[in-house]
């Protein structure tokens, strides 16, 4: 049976020192590859010249390189770019510690140096969680995903509010700010005739006083089969209108590329059809 290989990506600079201090190899040659890996964006372990050969055989016998390949990419009338991109079975799975984990690696200056406030992490909201982010004190944004400010509602769009109800969610966002000082960003995508009344500008306001935020009203991009519309526009100008006079800080964003398949998970859905589309025909042969 052939061994299943670990993806060298998935460890940390700590763990490959020490899998090459194992191996008798210098501990400093994992920052050239970590930096192949990171700042390169290395495919093969070929592709890494200054560990020399031997180094490159060790790497390829005991891991693999999980690649990101773009899938696919629509381009909108209004310039909206939408890709898709295919990774590796074992990178989109989405736990805690890979989350942050990934975002060490990304704001590491052995990684790609970013600045971890440019990092926005966006939860539908498992109050656990966020209070361990608190714990863990992160210096990165986090995000709400919130669409309606009372459980009856909520309940009917977002399944995870049954065991993360609001006062639950309300709780874990004061226990965050307290640790880490962050401001809280709340996304509420606008629905015709669902959640644009003032009644529910007046819900979101109140529950947004928890924390210091900002709200991001999202236009919705109508998707093939879903029951839901885009809201009036005059309506999302006075939702928006009635939430800044009690002084919150209000992003209206613009539905963008309505003419290619640029809903949240849209173009990754289509792909994901397509392609049981043709494992089926394939099968029926």
């Amino acid at each position: 049976m052939t061994k299943k290989l670990d993806s060298i990506r998935s460890l940390s600079l700590e763990e490959l020192q020490s899998f090459l201090v194992e191996k008798d190899i210098p501990k400093f040659r994992a920052r050239q590859i970590y930096e192949w890996l990171w700042k390169k964006n290395s495919g093969t372990f070929s592709e890494m010249k200054n560990i020399g050969k031997s180094l490159q055989e060790i790497l390829s016998d005991n891991f693999t390189i999980d690649k990101i390949v773009l899938k696919d990419e629509q381009l909108s009338k209004d310039k909206t770019l939408k890709c898709a991109f295919e990774v590796g079975e074992r990178s989109v799975v989405l736990n805690y510690k890979n989350v942050v984990g990934s975002i060490d690696k990304i704001c590491s200056r052995d990684g790609l140096g970013m600045s971890p406030k440019r990092i926005t992490v966006s939860t539908a909201g498992i109050h656990k969680m966020i209070k361990k982010l608190g714990d863990d004190e992160v210096k990165f944004n986090l995000a709400l995903s919130l669409h309606a400010a009372n459980d009856e509602k909520r309940d009917k769009i977002m399944e995870i509010n049954e065991s993360n109800n609001l006062q639950s969610l309300k709780e874990a966002l004061e226990y965050f700010h307290e640790k880490t000082g962050s401001r809280i960003t709340f996304e509420y995508i606008i629905f015709d005739q669902f959640n644009d009344t003032i009644e529910d500008a007046r819900e979101l306001a109140e529950f947004a006083k928890c924390v210091p935020c900002k709200i991001n009203i999202i236009e919705y991009n109508p998707i093939d089969g879903e029951p839901f519309q885009q809201a009036d526009p005059d309506k999302v100008e006075k939702f928006a209108a009635f939430l800044e006079a009690k002084n919150l800080i209000v992003n209206i964003r613009r539905s963008r590329g309505k003419d290619i398949d640029a809903a949240c998970g849209q173009l990754a859905n289509k792909n994901k059809a397509i392609s049981l589309e043709n494992r089926s025909l394939k099968n029926t042969k």
